[in-house]
């Protein structure tokens, strides 16, 4: 689940911080799109970015999100699927270009204008397919430096 959530943060429209929402906090109008949305949807939880909400669940037993506006309007969802549904050039881009790394998360998105995309999570790099299987995009997550460690010596001036 906690992996899950960050690649749910990768997205491209879900860049912005949001602050979680009990269910009763969301608009109604909301809430009953995801219902017509994702009709079997279990363990919902609610953020709320700006004038937004995402929920993120458990939908046939898989990770999922949708984004609404405030009027319940459809903005984007997608489900994990496993590596085994990915289309076959998502595979073999990734087993040519990431021969020793493990593919840790593959979503299959889907926005308003019903664009397919593949957002895979392999090695430190999250991938962004298109619906015939090209790469989209790349990022790679920023390497962590660490500032130089002070010298606890003493020095004579």
């Amino acid at each position: 689940m906690r992996f899950f959530i960050l690649i749910c943060s990768l997205f491209l429209c879900t860049s912005l911080m949001g602050q979680k929402l009990k269910e009763k906090e969301v608009p109604e109008k909301v809430v009953r799109a995801l219902d017509k949305q994702f009709k079997s949807t279990r363990k919902v939880n609610w953020m709320g970015m700006d004038s937004l909400y995402r929920a993120e669940f458990e939908f046939e037993g898989k990770p999922g999100f949708a984004l609404f506006t405030e009027k319940g309007r459809f903005v984007e969802s997608g489900v994990a699927i496993p590596e085994s549904e990915l289309l076959f050039s998502i595979g073999h881009y990734i087993r040519r270009n990431y021969p020793d790394d493990i593919i840790s998360a593959a979503f299959k998105t889907k926005n308003a204008l019903k664009v397919v995309q593949y957002i895979i999570g392999v090695g430190d790099d999250t991938l962004i397919f298109d619906d015939l299987g090209h790469l989209v995009s790349k990022e790679t997550k920023p390497e962590v430096q660490t500032p130089p460690a002070e010298d606890q010596g003493y020095h004579r001036e």
